[in-house]
């Protein structure tokens, strides 16, 4: 079997780099009927990525607050201390951070030595019929831990007000579910 790349996709990808690097340099933008669309300079508003990855001692992922903030969670696996830090886009600051105990929550008889990931997902439960300035975040970060086959999703209500106005903000992560995805006798040792 021949192991040298096909020149033809060489040379497209060779091609489609330097297309998007002029797309970036030039702002390059096409039509979608009459409207002409400037690529480049919508990207931004399109894209809103979220990852994790996780180690031995330490779990991340990062999650959409609100549309323009998010929220670094960072799952301590030899404390369970579940923290999520918000960054103000409008000063680099910190701008909340909330917290809950994740071994506390999932029962767990011992710490140091479970096996967790951490990933983060969309929230839609919407901020209708609030009083008060409270939303919820748009995130829910779910917590699995390998050996017991617990999974938990915290999430958070926060102050948009608060946030605009530059006011720090502090609270619990609320768990709004929990399940198995194992049997209740079988378990990991």
């Amino acid at each position: 079997m021949n192991a040298a790349p096909n020149k033809n996709l060489v040379a497209m990808g060779l091609i489609l780099a330097v297309v998007i690097g002029l797309g970036g340099a030039f702002s390059i933008g096409w039509s979608f009927g009459t409207r002409p669309v400037n690529l480049p300079s919508m990207l931004p508003s399109l894209l809103h990525a979220d990852s994790a990855s996780g180690g031995k001692a330490v779990s991340t992922a990062t999650g959409r607050i609100d549309d323009d903030l998010e929220g670094l969670f960072i799952l301590d696996h030899l404390t369970g201390n579940l923290i999520c830090v918000m960054i103000s886009p409008r000063t680099g600051l910190e701008a909340g951070i909330y917290q809950a105990n994740v071994t506390t929550q999932l029962g767990a008889d011992k710490i140091g030595d479970l096996d967790f990931v951490m990933t983060t997902g969309f929230n839609a439960f919407g901020s209708a019929g609030r009083a008060d300035n409270r939303r919820p975040a748009q995130c829910v970060c779910y917590v699995v831990e390998g050996n017991s086959g617990r999974a938990l999703g915290y999430s958070l209500s926060f102050n948009r007000t608060g946030l605009q106005q530059g006011v720090v903000q502090n609270g619990q992560l609320d768990l709004i579910w929990q399940g198995s995805f194992r049997a209740d006798n079988i378990r990991r040792n």
